[in-house]
């Protein structure tokens, strides 16, 4: 999918979704990303030789220059868990039908573990599918993460906001 950028400077969350919903309707399966400090040879070597390897034509390996206005602002100042991962790796694994998972995981799964020798550790919250409560961990820090169920035990200690990627209140 060709993307024509009309303008430059901001663009609102609406907009960006928009650019993205073609390739990502609802009902498809996605799966796995990371951040990586640098993009290396070795890494882009890695991540070609498992994205020719995809067995959905949906399927897009990518490296996203990150940074920008994302890391300009402090570490400590929002919630926004990864601000040093100067890019995103992405393994956007799509399918339509659960009773694919188990020939489609495999090659996000191998996209993911090459991509680990490079990667930070950490994710991007919105990035995510259903990956578990450690993955959710990853996109916020340890600390930011029990800050923000500190946060949640105050002001929604039943956990009536539990859809998509949840934080539990504190215990």
């Amino acid at each position: 999918m060709l993307v024509r950028r009309r303008r430059r400077g901001p663009r609102s969350a609406r907009a960006l979704a928009q650019v993205w919903s073609p390739a990502h309707p609802n009902g498809r399966r996605h799966a796995l990303h990371g951040y990586l400090t640098e993009l290396t040879d070795d890494a882009i070597d890695a991540g070609a030789t498992v994205a020719a390897q995809a067995q959905s034509p949906f399927n897009i390996a990518e490296f996203v220059l990150w940074g920008g206005a994302v890391a300009r602002v402090g570490a400590d100042d929002t919630a926004f868990g990864e601000r040093g991962g100067r890019f995103l790796y992405n393994a956007v694994s799509t399918w339509e039908n659960a009773d694919d998972d188990a020939m489609q995981l495999p090659w996000a799964r191998a996209f993911h573990d090459a991509m680990q020798p490079f990667a930070t550790g950490g994710v991007y919250v919105n990035f995510l599918s259903e990956e578990g409560a450690d993955r959710v961990r990853a996109a916020y820090g340890a600390e930011k993460f029990a800050r923000l169920q500190k946060i949640k035990s105050e002001y929604d200690p039943e956990n009536l906001f539990a859809l998509n990627q949840n934080i539990p209140p504190a215990q």
